[in-house]
């Protein structure tokens, strides 16, 4: 008893110690730079994207993982936990996964084991090199985050570069005098505590502002990495074009069908989770530039929600999507160039179309017929063959099973019975 009453008088002896320490560190963050208030912090943090769903971590509960409608029903939820954290990233469908990752707001390096001597050197050393825009007190260390003035869209051919600045950005705090420990961890998908929740003591979690944002290609450069990839590459302009666009004289489509019709099949095929949203855009885009009739690129982005909600992906395409990607098809991005189209697509253009030996005319016929025939058929299979099981399935019940919008389905489902 008196070894059990021993380690626990020890215990609380460190908690208070620990309690000590986080008023000091956040005395010395409130010297050197301004408290922010969590709802301001995440405002800065997120911008636009904090109106989408925003995924947070509840590490002692299950399901782990959770969603909500927007950061101020996690703040409110953190005010009284200690164990809820969220990213400084935005993913599509609100589901935090790498392949789902839409936009990077910031690179947080995560110190931990900081005292407050070794916060002082930080500050006056390390951190005054290449100072973060806010550093968070967030119990027994502290983050480091590094906002950017324009979210960094996270396209899969970036995500290597990512990782390797993460790791070159906490190399710059590796510091074998110190006693704290660097979470060097190059990954775009971690949880950080939430600012405004309770630390593991009690105390809440609190931001500091320090620093202003930086846009990517500056912090890469400051971290000696290639920038190629966030660069634009726009094709070099005459001098009439120049002066058509400072002119806001109009553009006209010059696109050719055949383009579109290529595309649209290769998104079919082609399209991964993380760009199902932004291909469906692009599409648009393109039918607008290869002049398609605007009835014919919703039918088809239609269709292509239909078949994505058929695959195993975590998450369904809502039917609002479709009009937001019909926004694409607009003068206003008649001048979107082939680089930003495969960036939104993720995948190259082939710069060049093969016929099989047939005239343009006798191919696109072809393959327009294929295309019809292919998607009739196997839409008309499905549809029998799950009537043919539940007889009396309602339209819910064939949406949830079949994947398909609700036109669709009522389509097909006349097509079928003969109704």
């Amino acid at each position: 008893m008196q070894i059990h009453a021993l380690e626990k008088e020890k215990q609380n002896s460190k908690a208070v110690q620990l309690r000590r320490e986080f008023n000091e560190k956040s005395t010395i963050l409130e010297k050197y730079g301004k408290l922010t208030s969590p709802a301001e912090y995440y405002a800065d943090l997120y911008g636009s994207d904090g109106d989408e769903i925003m995924p947070y971590t509840v590490s002692n509960e299950k399901p782990a993982i959770r969603r909500a409608q927007n950061i101020d029903e996690v703040l409110q939820i953190a005010m009284f936990r200690n164990d809820i954290y969220t990213y400084s990233c935005s993913f599509f469908g609100g589901w935090p996964k790498e392949k789902l990752l839409k936009n990077v707001h910031a690179f947080v390096i995560d110190i931990d084991g900081v005292s407050p001597a070794d916060l002082r050197v930080l500050l006056k050393r390390e951190v005054k090199k290449l100072p973060p825009t806010y550093i968070v007190n967030s119990g027994k260390g502290v983050h480091l985050v590094y906002m950017f003035a324009v979210p960094v869209v996270g396209y899969t051919k970036r995500k290597k570069v990512l990782k390797q600045a993460i790791k070159a950005l906490a190399g710059l705090f590796k510091v074998k005098t110190y006693s704290y420990k660097v979470d060097s961890t190059a990954t775009l998908v971690h949880p950080y505590r939430v600012v405004g929740s309770r630390t593991k003591l009690g105390q809440t979690a609190k931001a500091y502002k320090f620093g202003e944002k930086r846009e990517i290609v500056e912090m890469l450069k400051l971290l000696n990495i290639d920038t190629y990839l966030f660069e634009k590459h726009e094709k070099k302009q005459t001098a009439q074009r120049k002066a058509s666009y400072n002119n806001d004289v109009a553009v006209l489509p010059t696109g050719r069908v055949r383009f579109y019709d290529s595309t649209y099949e290769r998104v079919r095929h082609e399209v991964d989770e993380g760009h199902r949203y932004l291909s469906l855009f692009a599409l648009a885009i393109i039918a607008y530039k290869c002049r398609v009739p605007r009835e014919q690129a919703e039918e088809d982005i239609t269709d292509l929600v239909d078949l994505f909600n058929q695959k195993e992906h975590i998450k369904r395409v809502r039917e609002n999507e479709i009009e937001k990607a019909m926004k694409g098809y607009s003068q206003k991005f008649v001048r979107v160039t082939s680089y930003t189209l495969e960036e939104y697509l993720g995948f190259a253009f082939h710069r060049s179309t093969k016929r099989n030996g047939l005239k343009q005319g006798e191919h696109l016929q072809i393959a327009r017929a294929v295309k019809a025939a292919r998607q009739k058929t196997t839409r008309e299979i499905q549809m029998k063959r799950y009537l043919q099981q539940h007889p009396e399935a309602s339209l819910k019940q064939l949406v949830e099973a079949l994947g398909w919008g609700k036109a669709t389905i009522v389509k097909y489902r006349k097509l079928v019975q003969g109704v």
